[in-house]
């Protein structure tokens, strides 16, 4: 007796209307958060940074942004840039100062993000804040570091009279917890 042999075709069916099982399989977001991030390095993130800051306040109410932008040395991999801006409180009854900032060095660059302790409205950028990283390139790619910044501000040569922008030089120094 001889075995008919079957042919196999093929075909696309669409699933834009069928529920997909979602038992074990990792969203799309997870996966590439999981691909891109890599494991945890070891670098433990301490520099001291100098520079210029600009501020920007044309809306009072809305708080002032400082731009800053300086140079320095991370500690153990040599010297590096700093640039990104922060956030004070305008009118608002409590609430925390916060920003971004990119340390860039020969190794790679990484991106921190700022948060201030609570404060009232209208207040001044303050001298302390918790810094954890978003995301960083290199060396620094996977790293997961948390830690406090201290800023100092020097405040220099304000705008003409009656314009709303200022600046001086800062001194940033950050210590990996």
């Amino acid at each position: 007796m001889e075995q008919r042999r079957r042919e196999l075709h093929p075909t696309v069916e669409i699933c834009e209307s069928r529920a997909l099982l979602s038992g074990g399989i990792a969203s799309p977001p997870a996966v590439v958060a999981m691909v891109s991030h890599g494991p945890a390095r070891s670098v433990r993130l301490g520099a001291t940074f100098h520079g210029q800051y600009q501020v920007n306040g044309l809306i009072p109410d809305a708080g002032k942004t400082y731009l800053i932008a300086g140079a320095g040395r991370v500690h153990g991999q040599g010297r590096a840039s700093v640039a990104g801006s922060l956030h004070s409180l305008g009118f608002i009854a409590q609430g925390q100062a916060q920003g971004d900032l990119t340390v860039q060095g020969a190794r790679g660059t990484v991106t921190l993000h700022l948060t201030g302790p609570q404060q009232a409205g209208f207040q001044p950028l303050p001298g302390e804040f918790r810094f954890t990283t978003t995301g960083g390139t290199g060396k620094y790619r996977g790293l997961h570091e948390s830690g406090t910044a201290t800023l100092a501000l020097t405040l220099g040569q304000s705008g003409a009279p009656g314009q709303p922008i200022g600046g001086g030089t800062f001194t940033l120094v950050l210590k990996a917890k």
